[in-house]
């Protein structure tokens, strides 16, 4: 785990059409990536630019606007992917992971998943000591990633709302159930970094449920 000497630096990049917020998390020179949505590119330049070495690409879910620049991310860097494995067929499948909609054929190849996410798990990637939630309901598997005081949420809860359902596997009693029992009963001082718009706490959302 981080120690309480080591500051996490966060990068938030708002990439694609749909403004994913893909965050870039980083102590010293080491980093891990979360959520490359889109906008390789622009992702690749701010890592270099902060002359970071890039230990593994996280997704919170497999939906098309948190992951198609993954790929390329991971081959630039030299690095992995890691997924819940309940997701795992939405990385192969365009129709499920919403690419086909927007006339794109988004498949991510099984060699470049090197983890599979499990509820409950603690990791220690780039210094960064994370514990892995599963909080399905948006997708099957969708997580949520608690470090250092703060929460980056995916699709599940934004400031103001949830994600939604009726995408394909959507659940909506999952969604309501990891809102409540998983994200609400952690500390209200607990930062909210969600997938999508501005950072908020998890007291601020309470006063909305």
């Amino acid at each position: 785990m981080s120690t309480a000497s080591d500051r996490v630096d966060a990068e938030k990049l708002k990439v694609g059409e749909l403004h994913t917020n893909c965050y870039v998390l980083s102590i010293q020179d080491q980093a891990v990536v979360i959520d490359p949505g889109a906008d390789a590119e622009r992702i690749l330049n701010t890592i270099a630019g902060l002359g970071l070495r890039v230990q593994l690409v996280i997704l919170t879910h497999g939906h098309a606007d948190h992951m198609a620049a993954a790929p390329e991310v991971c081959v630039a860097c030299d690095c992995k992917l890691a997924v819940h494995r309940e997701d795992m067929p939405l990385l192969r499948d365009p129709r499920l992971n919403l690419s086909y909609f927007f006339g794109k054929n988004l498949s991510i190849r099984d060699s470049l998943i090197g983890q599979e996410l499990t509820d409950g798990e603690r990791l220690l990637i780039a210094g960064i000591g994370f514990k892995v939630m599963h909080t399905p309901g948006h997708t099957p598997g969708s997580v949520s990633l608690q470090f250092d005081g703060s929460v980056i949420t995916g699709d599940c809860l934004f400031e103001n709302g949830m994600g939604r359902t009726d995408l394909p596997l959507g659940d909506d009693q999952e969604l309501w159930n990891s809102v409540y029992t998983r994200l609400l009963t952690l500390p209200d001082e607990t930062v909210v970094l969600p997938g999508h718009g501005s950072a908020t706490t998890i007291g601020a959302e309470k006063l909305h449920w």
